[in-house]
């Protein structure tokens, strides 16, 4: 958990750097599954400095990368930020070729886009000269946000010519922003290793044309304290152990109540999901990236199978 005055830092510049977060044992494992998984994943194209290389690491072969969006460190975080029906995205790892230009990872409207945090943490050390992470602190939010992308477009400004805040780091230093911050990176090896965890929460939109889908007792582990109840929203992890990096992404004008089970689900409960909503771009994001890589976000190929009757 943050404490108040981080908490207030957080708020108002849109990011915080933790110090010294993992353990030597954790930094020892981390580098072993980093190397592996990415390897792997790009056995076909061995890394060889002329692109990025990129994995999302939820499978049994990196466990301690796959639990991390589970991890009281991180998830208590978004929840404090957040809330408790925010839910985690991806636990990932990176060799980063060339600099990052400014950018924000998501749309300032959140009518458009969904929002949330992204922790961020590198293997090596960084700073202003060696690809340490650029912030514009307070960007994260309007009129600011949009200021800076109408001059980015009209100046033309050099990553460096642009004031910010540099978030030097060293191994086990952990740095989390809101995504809707405007970030870039600059100077830094070819080869640099950056990994990420990212909790998002979807924006409430009232549903229209709701569909129905079945949640698996992988999510649904305990009744809901009243079995007559439909209210709006989701159950809240304390309600339902796993929600938080499980519950798949069930957040636009959602109802849930206690139903039978059914021949095509063991599980009692039922959610009612606007057609069209950011529901559907997270189960296409989904199962496009985790395929059934899905083993820290539990839910993900299980589920989403029985959404409209796909597999």
């Amino acid at each position: 958990m943050l404490s108040q005055e981080q908490y207030q830092h957080f708020q108002t510049f849109g990011f915080i750097v933790l110090r010294q977060v993992f353990t030597a044992n954790e930094l020892a494992t981390i580098d072993r599954e980093f190397e592996a998984g990415l390897n792997a994943a790009h056995a076909e194209n061995p890394f060889d400095g002329s692109e990025r290389h990129f994995a999302i690491l939820t499978g049994a072969e990196t466990p301690f990368f796959a639990h991390l969006p589970e991890d009281p460190r991180f998830y208590e975080i978004a929840e404090q930020l957040y809330g408790t029906d925010c839910f985690a995205m991806t636990s990932d790892a990176n060799r980063y070729v060339g600099d990052s230009r400014w950018h924000p990872d998501h749309n300032i409207d959140v009518t458009k886009d969904c929002y949330g945090i992204k922790f961020a943490y590198y293997l090596d050390p960084v700073d202003a000269e060696t690809g340490a992470l650029r912030v514009i602190p307070g960007s994260h939010k309007n009129p600011l946000h949009s200021d800076i992308e109408e001059k980015i477009k009209t100046l033309g400004l050099d990553i460096r010519d642009l004031p910010a805040y540099v978030c030097t780091s060293d191994p086990g230093d952990l740095v989390a922003f809101d995504v809707r911050l405007w970030h870039a990176s600059c100077g830094g090896r070819t080869g640099r290793r950056m990994c990420t965890v990212v909790t998002t929460r979807i924006p409430a939109i009232p549903a229209k044309n709701p569909v129905c889908v079945h949640v698996l007792p992988a999510v649904s582990r305990q009744p809901h304290p009243d079995p007559s109840s439909t209210r709006t929203g989701l159950p809240t992890s304390k309600e339902v152990p796993n929600a938080r990096a499980s519950s798949t992404g069930c957040a636009t004008g959602v109802s849930w109540k206690r139903t039978e089970p059914s021949p095509t689900s063991e599980s009692p409960f039922q959610l009612h999901i606007s057609e069209k909503s950011w529901f559907d771009k997270m189960i296409l994001w989904r199962r496009n990236r985790l395929g059934d890589r899905g083993q820290a976000l539990r839910a993900g190929p299980q589920y989403f199978q029985r959404f409209r009757g796909t597999s």
